[in-house]
């Protein structure tokens, strides 16, 4: 719950040149627009994000009465919802407010676009990384298999090999044996 009387936005009219004035101390203290002013200033605040309509709600307050700034009072220190609301800095005038919270606002999209930024970088990184690891393992996985085919050729060849030794060498202890035979049956027959 805020007060208008604590607003950046609320203003008063200027009757000469109708620009809106930030409503001063005392206005915002007593209802009072000052002795000196009276004839250049509208004794009604304006609120420069227009979420409230004071004159209207100040004549009806007690229409039958005379303006008094005590009814004024009655409005600006009344507690409200306001999503406009900005706290009354001394010195700035209502679109000096206005353009601090658009500049808050603006920053805060910046910061916002950052973060969404760096968080699709580090998305983006993420799965490059991911990518990456994808690869390596797939190539890691390809030269095992290549050295296990390697390895697998290798075996095969020193299996062919011994075979062939054994049957080179069972062909040779047959020669021998069928030569031996064959000897000694010539000698048996010669003797």
């Amino acid at each position: 719950m805020v007060k208008c009387a604590d607003c950046g936005f609320l203003s008063l009219r200027n009757r000469v040149s109708w620009d809106l004035v930030p409503a001063h101390m005392q206005f915002r203290e007593n209802g009072l627009v000052g002795a000196s002013l009276e004839q250049t200033i509208s004794p009604f605040p304006i609120c420069f994000a227009m979420k409230l309509k004071f004159q209207q709600v100040i004549e009806s307050i007690e229409p039958e009465k005379p303006f008094r700034p005590e009814k004024t009072m009655s409005v600006i220190h009344e507690e409200r919802h306001c999503f406009q609301f900005v706290k009354w800095e001394v010195g700035y005038t209502p679109k000096e407010h206005d353009e601090l919270i658009r500049r808050a606002e603006s920053e805060k999209r910046r910061d916002e676009q950052a973060e969404i930024a760096r968080m699709e970088q580090e998305y983006l990184m993420d799965k490059q990384q991911k990518f990456q690891i994808e690869v390596l393992e797939t190539q890691r996985l390809w030269q095992l298999q290549q050295t296990q085919q390697v390895e697998q050729r290798a075996k095969a060849r020193e299996i062919s090999r011994l075979r062939w030794e054994i049957v080179v060498f069972g062909v040779l202890v047959t020669a021998a044996l069928i030569g031996g035979q064959i000897g000694a049956a010539f000698i048996a027959r010669g003797s």
